[in-house]
């Protein structure tokens, strides 16, 4: 055992002091590890003055509070020794920004295009093993589908049918059914069947749904496709209270049935969670919100925040009489993320399995706290504050992000069945994600952006197949991020317009944690190709880490794969290119230049011929006159019918059109030469037929 500066031995006679601080290694080498290990574990010991209430001891570890995880405490050391050799009395040392003699890859880009040649390798191994893509046909619980299955039913015999009291029309809430007089019988509508009910006076009338579209649209039009289907009916009430009594109760009942579907499609996918085993000496977290908010209007009109206790076997968040319980066997992932330049300090969990809150399915839960104080959050007039208060005021906050980061980080730290990651101050970057601008952070194992939301974004790796950047363009600003998850059924999760400075680092972190990558120029159209894949993978064909480079991923996204489409396309370009072709291109280009450099003499006499060829030029009137004889001679005179209301130009006399200069080149063929040969500019008054002959 040996200090940096002390040998710690029964020989020693010097005498530990308070206030001393100790760093206390023990080493142990040549363990039988592989071709020998070494140990080395090291504490920070302060000695206090007086002895500690519980254990009694005057030393202090400092070490307790620091990370004792695997994940965060080892590392490896390469033992290889870079040899130097001396060659006529000069020191030769390999230089790092090269390659080795042996041929090792040391650039960064190149050690990590390595890296990503083994991922692939081991994502080759583990697809043997991989699960096909099943599709789960979802229950349907809508109304029409329950109604086509038989499970709504107003009546099971005739005999549970009310007496008819005359040709009156009833309303049972009970059963959620109409029943209208039809002749002599009252005839039973299940208010699933009605679309709405209006009032026109004492006339109630009635809509219902009808098949459209094919009978696709309407569930029972496919049940039943002999049956006919009532689209409207009309019935005159006594009175015109009654008619809209009976429409509003007909209305409430609809929307009560469409909430109780509503309902019934957020509980599908849902699992039962144990029972929270209470504790009531559990830790506790005292005035904090939550993020999604509970349901209830007195829930959410409430003023201030609620408790987060902890249990035996999970948390439960109480407020307003109201609770969430989360248990730890479903949290997928904990982040603690302090107010470091942040205006809340927050615990957030990602779920496993959805819970319910406030009647919606919810797989982000977040508890938060904000550090500005009240007095801050007040709005009205503006103070005036000498500068000892300012000084004072930007203590007592900084004081109470202190307090509140204390408090929370104490309530993970006693919650001791859960890991909380806590994002990497300074790698953080700006995106886009869904429809508003987010800063993502890393985590140990994921990307989250957690102050804005919700909907939050958390991209947890272990559910991410594989990662395509977009838009990945020399010159271009920005890139996209798409994560594309091993379930294919979901869709991918995107951050978009990540700066292009971001992009090397967030390879290597993405190497780093074993994730594949590949790199496209343009987005794709994730939905079209995912509906492919799924239909490939349901019948076995597809093979995401094939070796084949015509399958898989890196048919359509390595652009360094054998035959895949970007590869030819790039190849094309290569080939296109001929430097003889572009040394001629440049010799011609000079010459243009030079041909483009004229001086005063030669602008003069290149203006004395254009004029001399405008007066020898035929005039527009002798034009005119030409195109007049020939649309005389083929009888033509739906032009002179059709221009008859379009009014002449005025000529200019004496002006010939002008023609190109013995100095001028033909322009280069595109869209833009056609004008240029087109000849002189026509007035309006020509019409169209004369316009092709006199460019002829």
């Amino acid at each position: 055992i040996r200090d940096l500066f002390l040998n710690v031995a029964p020989t020693n006679a010097r005498t530990v002091r308070a206030g001393m601080i100790l760093c206390v290694h023990v080493a142990l080498s040549g363990l039988p590890i592989g071709r020998g290990a070494t140990f080395v574990v090291a504490d920070t010991v302060h000695i206090a003055a007086q002895a500690d209430a519980t254990t009694g001891r005057h030393a202090e570890l400092l070490t307790s509070r620091a990370p004792s995880a695997w994940a965060d405490v080892h590392f490896t050391a390469d033992e290889e020794e870079e040899d130097v050799e001396e060659d006529e009395g000069e020191t030769k040392v390999w230089d790092g920004a090269l390659r080795h003699r042996k041929g090792e890859v040391t650039t960064n880009a190149e050690r990590r295009e390595q890296l990503q040649q083994e991922i692939f390798k081991r994502k080759q191994a583990e697809g043997k093993d991989r699960a096909r893509t099943v599709e789960v046909e979802k229950q349907d619980v809508s109304l029409a589908g329950r109604l086509a299955r038989g499970e709504l039913a107003s009546y099971t015999t005739e005999r549970e049918l009310p007496a008819s009291r005359g040709r009156r029309l009833l309303f049972e809430p009970t059963r959620d059914t109409v029943l209208i007089p039809v002749g002599e019988r009252l005839v039973p509508f299940h208010l699933c069947t009605i679309r709405n009910a209006s009032v026109l006076g004492t006339v109630l009338r009635f809509n219902f749904h009808i098949p459209s579209g094919g009978q696709q649209a309407y569930r029972p039009g496919l049940a039943f496709p002999q049956a006919v289907f009532i689209k409207e009916l009309n019935y005159k009430c006594p009175s015109a209270g009654f008619a809209e009594s009976v429409a509003a109760e007909i209305t409430a009942g609809i929307k009560r049935l469409k909430q109780q579907e509503a309902a019934l499609r957020e509980q599908q996918g849902l699992v039962q969670q144990a029972t929270l085993l209470t504790d009531p000496a559990g830790p506790r977290l005292q005035d904090v919100s939550m993020r999604p908010k509970l349901g209830g209007a007195r829930a959410q009109n409430k003023r201030g925040g609620g408790n987060l206790e902890g249990h035996r076997n999970g948390l439960r968040y109480v407020r307003a009489g109201q609770h969430v319980d989360i248990l730890y066997n479903n949290v997928q992932h904990a982040v603690y993320q302090p107010a470091d330049n942040e205006v809340i300090v927050l615990i957030h969990f990602r779920l496993k399995t959805p819970i319910l809150i406030g009647g919606k399915k919810h797989a982000d839960v977040q508890f938060f706290t904000e550090v500005m104080e009240d007095a801050e959050a007040l709005g009205g007039a503006s103070r005036h504050y000498s500068d000892e208060q300012e000084i004072e005021m930007e203590e007592r906050q900084r004081s109470f992000v202190r307090k509140l980061n204390t408090e929370s980080l104490s309530f993970c730290k006693k919650l001791t069945a859960l890991r909380f990651e806590v994002p990497v101050r300074g790698q953080e970057f700006t995106g886009t994600a869904g429809r508003a601008t987010v800063t993502v952070r890393r985590t140990e194992q994921c990307l989250c952006a957690l102050v804005e939301g919700p909907p939050f974004t958390v991209i947890a790796l272990a559910d991410v197949e594989l990662c395509v950047l977009e838009r990945v363009i020399l010159g271009q600003k920005n890139f996209d991020l798409v994560f594309v998850q091993k379930d294919y059924t979901k869709q991918p999760l995107r951050v978009d317009t990540v700066d292009m400075k971001k992009l090397d680092d967030l390879k290597d972190w993405l190497t780093a944690k074993g994730v594949k990558y590949y790199e496209c120029r343009q987005p794709l159209a994730w939905p079209t190709i995912l509906k492919e894949i799924i239909s490939d993978d349901q019948k076995g064909l597809w093979e995401p880490w094939s070796a084949d480079p015509k399958a898989g991923w890196a048919s359509f996204l390595d652009v360094n794969a054998e035959g895949s489409d970007s590869d030819s396309s790039t190849e094309e370009g290569d080939d296109a290119f001929d430097p003889d072709l572009a040394s001629s291109e440049e010799e011609e280009s000079d010459e243009d230049s030079d041909e483009g450099e004229t001086t005063d003499e030669d602008a003069s006499v290149s203006s004395q011929s254009e004029d001399s060829d405008e007066e020898s030029g035929v005039s527009w009137d002798e034009m005119e006159r030409r195109l007049a004889k020939e649309d005389a001679a083929r009888g033509d005179d739906s032009d002179d019918d059709s221009d008859s209301d379009v009014k002449p130009a005025k000529k200019k006399p004496q002006r010939a059109p002008p023609r190109p200069g013995p100095a001028s080149r033909p322009a280069a063929p595109g869209p833009s030469s056609s004008a240029a040969r087109a000849g002189p500019a026509r007035p309006s008054g020509i019409r169209p037929g004369a316009a092709r002959a006199a460019d002829e």
